[in-house]
């Protein structure tokens, strides 16, 4: 809400459909942070899980 209310100090005529569409484009960015966020951590588990499928790798080899 902060950039609409920013944009009204600035521009106390805002148009309506102006503001209507600073407040999707700021519901659009705040989705899209939290599926990046979301993304990050499922990363982040899978770089653990290889890091571990890569040391039984290494253990497996020197079995052989």
């Amino acid at each position: 809400m902060t950039t609409i209310n920013d944009h009204l100090k600035r521009y106390p005529n805002a148009r309506p459909s102006t503001l209507v569409y600073l407040a999707r484009r700021n519901e659009t960015t705040e989705k899209l942070r939290q599926e990046i966020e979301a993304q990050k951590r499922v990363n982040e588990f899978r770089h653990d899980v290889g890091h571990v499928s890569w040391f039984r790798r290494m253990l497996s080899m020197g079995r052989r």
